[in-house]
């Protein structure tokens, strides 16, 4: 099993060309003498079932056949085994869904076919995750890893949207910023006690950005610093701010120059807690998880990236 790529495949994802899609992979798979065998994620959280069984069938490469979510599930699946190191495990992604911004960091373009002929070359990088534990919308502890970025406050509040959206059938690019706009006029400000580092900051808050790479929300920079295997988490802080400065700074969060803005405050550090006043919405890899209190800590080179 150890070299036969599992090609795990979310039909959600870019549903509308689901079948085109695969049957380019096959075609492209063959082409390049890879050997695979495919498996369909049937519901939410399946993908990281599936990975996890899968490893411990002895399969030691495995493709995301999808957006940032269902890379988010299959790199959970691989953190959360104990059956080898997680770095001992290939993860790669064939980007069918909207924001696929986990790509952006690595400048990762060409679609389908670019994507296999990386995976058939060969060539792999450690790339650092974040662990992040916090209060599911149930109301119980929970351990979810990232491998792209994590937000808090208005940007869990957008991903939450989008993802209802999608759930309606309604996707495209212009989306994130759709709900961008609809979600600041019900978006607030929260008094949050945060710990990065040894420092202690307590405040009002608007967002809260915490990641691995630069890119969320389908396109957003809220971290341009990023370094994905440097060891440390990057944080940008958006205290009070008025709604008007968000939309008046929109073009600004897409090209990474918001960070200049006077409400703003950019940290690195390998570990943050939150605690608030009212519970506050988090995403992770454009997937809406649940609410404070929360911690997040760095995982090092703990995932074999291909590209």
């Amino acid at each position: 099993m150890k070299d036969i790529w599992a090609v795990i495949i979310n039909p959600v994802a870019g549903k509308k060309g689901f079948k085109k899609n695969f049957e380019l992979t096959r075609k492209l798979f063959a082409a390049n003498n890879l050997s695979f065998k495919e498996f369909i994620s049937e519901q939410k959280n399946h993908s990281e079932q599936l990975t996890t069984e899968l490893i411990e069938k002895g399969y030691r490469k495995f493709v995301a056949m999808g957006g940032d979510g269902t890379l988010h599930d299959l790199a959970n699946g691989i953190l959360k085994q104990d059956q080898v190191h997680s770095n001992e495990i290939i993860l790669s992604q064939i980007p069918t869904g909207t924001g696929n911004d986990w790509q952006k960091t690595y400048s990762l373009s060409g679609g389908i076919a670019a994507a296999v002929k990386r995976i058939a070359a060969g060539n792999t990088i450690l790339q650092d995750a974040g662990k992040l534990t916090f209060i599911n919308p149930v109301g119980e502890k929970t351990i979810k890893y990232f491998i792209n970025v994590t937000g808090l406050g208005f940007d869990a509040l957008v991903t939450k949207k989008v993802n209802e959206s999608r759930d309606k059938g309604i996707t495209g690019k212009m989306i994130y910023l759709y709900t961008l706009l609809n979600s600041l006029l019900k978006s607030d400000h929260t008094v949050c006690n945060i710990k990065i580092g040894n420092e202690i900051i307590e405040d009002e808050i608007f967002n809260l950005t915490i990641g691995i790479c630069k890119y969320n929300g389908g396109g957003m920079l809220f971290l341009p610093d990023a370094i994905p295997d440097d060891g440390l988490l990057d944080i940008t802080l958006v205290k009070r701010i008025s709604k008007f400065d968000v939309i008046r700074n929109i073009r600004n969060i897409y090209d990474g120059s918001f960070i200049k803005h006077p409400a703003v405050s950019q940290y690195k550090s390998a570990s943050v807690t939150i605690a608030s006043e009212y519970p506050v919405g988090i995403e992770a890899d454009g997937e809406f998880l649940g609410y404070t209190p929360a911690t997040f800590e760095l995982v090092h080179k703990s995932l074999s990236i291909s590209r």
